[in-house]
């Protein structure tokens, strides 16, 4: 059994190896922030360097998760049966839970990480304004409505993650995230 394993996973690495090679992933470093800026803006340039690199290595692990997929999607035909099983339950099964549940977990990120950045800037803006941001455990849709929607690309943003986990997304997934996460979860081949 285990040289069977062993096998197979060495058949996922060849097809991974292939698939990452064509797979793009987020940049890091993206943003300019220029050279002289009053030191009001400290708070919010070292949040955005911190979120900036905890979004990109979201979506990254997310295309990780899916090359793993398409990956033993050109093994798992051709696994004989007694194995077949393990290498699910082993290599797939967690991949794809992870893979099904990332569009919520970036949507909440990218909901996180814009109402503090927005709160920041939104202080810059106005210095009577206190910093009333919610603790971090209570940021949450309402709260990136409620600090964002006064700058010119909110709406761009908001259409964009409402496209992240949308009905589309959940009919197709059969709403496998909300039962994974409260109910009986859904099994997963590939």
């Amino acid at each position: 059994m285990k040289e069977k394993m062993i096998a197979a996973y060495t058949q996922f690495w060849d097809a991974r190896e292939s698939i990452t090679t064509q797979m793009s992933t987020a940049p890091y470093d993206w943003y300019q922030i220029p050279n002289q800026l009053p030191g009001i803006f400290i708070p919010y340039c070292q949040m955005l360097n911190e979120f900036s690199n905890d979004i990109a290595n979201i979506i990254n692990e997310f295309a990780r998760y899916i090359s793993n997929l398409e990956a033993w999607k050109f093994v798992i035909n051709d696994i004989h049966e007694e194995i077949k099983f393990n290498i699910i339950v082993e290599f797939i099964s967690p991949f794809a839970s992870l893979a099904l549940n990332m569009p919520y977990s970036i949507k909440s990120r990218f909901y996180y990480v814009c109402a503090h950045l927005c709160n920041q800037a939104n202080m810059v803006l106005d210095i009577e304004r206190k910093d009333d941001i919610p603790k971090d455990n209570e940021i949450n849709y309402n709260t990136f409505v409620s600090f964002c929607k006064k700058w010119n690309k909110y709406r761009d943003l908001k259409n964009a993650l409402d496209n992240l986990s949308n009905n589309n997304y959940k009919n197709n997934t059969k709403e496998f995230r909300n039962k994974y996460t409260h109910r009986y979860s859904l099994g997963i081949e590939i």
